[in-house]
């Protein structure tokens, strides 16, 4: 590969690194504002099932993400010497094959967990605020980069895995 691709590659992989950043940003502020929210109008609810189901999601997505995380560090973002070469089939690895975010539904549901388990109804609006403000501004502008960069094969992956 050359030295000129090689600096590409790198900085586009930083902006998607970047795009991911902000959303998860997005989901800390969610926790603190709902939290904050929750110490200045308490309406908490707990009911014999939040705590486990808490624990559970909060297990479920520490799994997903870690899942996605392994994926890529070991060949799911295999660097290619041409785009002709790649195809849709090459985006469609471990938790890639059935979510285009495997990481964003994983922190989804940890921060959900989270409120479930601390019986929170702000911290539950909130997670889920910032699970819809990254997926339309965050997961989209990254998702137009992909196709920017990738063409033709990451709008069939698209497709092909739609959530």
């Amino acid at each position: 590969m050359d030295e000129q691709l090689k600096k590409i590659e790198e900085a586009s992989g930083r902006l998607v690194h970047e795009f991911l950043a902000h959303s998860y940003f997005v989901y800390l502020a969610a926790v603190v504002i709902g939290f904050g929210l929750d110490m200045m109008w308490p309406i908490n609810f707990a009911y014999l099932w939040t705590e486990p189901v808490g624990f559970f999601l909060i297990i479920l997505g520490t799994i997903l993400s870690v899942w996605a995380q392994a994926s890529s560090e070991k060949g799911g973002h295999v660097r290619f010497e041409s785009k002709e070469k790649l195809a849709h089939h090459h985006f469609k690895y471990g938790p890639y094959s059935y979510t285009r975010t495997p990481t964003q539904y994983g922190l989804f549901l940890m921060t959900l967990g989270l409120a479930l388990l601390f019986g929170s109804v702000f911290m539950v609006i909130t997670t889920i605020i910032a699970f819809l403000f990254g997926k339309l501004f965050f997961i989209k502008k990254q998702e137009a980069h992909l196709e920017k960069k990738y063409g033709e094969p990451y709008r069939e992956y698209k497709k092909q895995v739609r959530f």
